[in-house]
């Protein structure tokens, strides 16, 4: 586990940032009802309840699962060109995830009104922008990044294509915290905002895609290709 031992603070800080939530419910245990509202359809209307053993014990360990698979398969000595920054960038994820939805169950539960969906829409606008930011520098790996044939065997397409997704999702993330702040102001509807967010996904995850065949189709004769 090269990537774990490298990052060691990172790691155990992450650890740390995902175990807080329940430090929080303890703390605030006797303020929560018996019944934690938990989930919430498209409209940001509550429709689950979970008690309150599972809403502080349960989502925080649930989360902390996930951490720890996705980390243990990328810090694996196999996966070196996953880079480091990559690495800490997953290492920050889950618990940033995990940090934001505990929050916004822990302030409804306490009488807190807080607008789930505009927070939601804003939180993956900057989750993109950082993606964004990091994907260019993503060398070839099956991890992370734009995984097709084209791009698997060429060092060039790998390269033109995660500059080209990089924009992209800067481009959309910067869309998807604008968008959040207006459609707030504007007091669009919460059905119309995730119409927006599932659009700007479906539009920039197949184009990276298919620039990459372009790039291929333009590309293929080259002596790159199938070393």
């Amino acid at each position: 586990m090269k990537k774990i031992k490298e990052n060691k603070g990172a790691f155990i800080l992450s650890i740390a940032l995902l175990l807080l939530p329940i430090i929080i419910g303890l703390i605030i245990w006797n303020k929560l009802p018996e019944q934690v509202p938990s989930h919430w359809n498209i409209n940001g209307e509550i429709d689950g309840y979970s008690s309150r053993a599972v809403t502080v014990f349960a989502i925080p360990t649930y989360m902390l699962i996930i951490h720890m698979v996705c980390v243990l398969v990328t810090g694996r000595n196999k996966m070196e060109a996953v880079s480091n920054k990559i690495f800490k960038m997953l290492l920050a994820l889950c618990p940033s995830i995990s940090l934001i939805v505990n929050s916004l169950v822990f302030m409804n539960a306490l009488g807190i009104k807080v607008d789930i969906v505009t927070i939601i829409i804003a939180f993956f606008g900057i989750l993109f922008f950082a993606i964004g930011n990091y994907l260019p520098k993503t060398r070839q790996n099956h991890f992370v990044g734009v995984r097709v044939g084209w791009t698997l065997n060429s060092k060039k397409n790998w390269e033109a294509t995660h500059r080209f997704s990089g924009k992209m999702f800067c481009v959309s993330g910067i869309i998807l915290v604008i968008f959040s702040i207006v459609g707030k102001l504007l007091g669009i509807d919460n059905m119309a905002k995730f119409i927006v967010f599932f659009a700007i996904l479906f539009i920039s995850i197949p184009s990276m895609i298919i620039y990459s065949y372009i790039y291929y189709k333009k590309h293929k004769d080259d002596e790159d290709y199938g070393n």
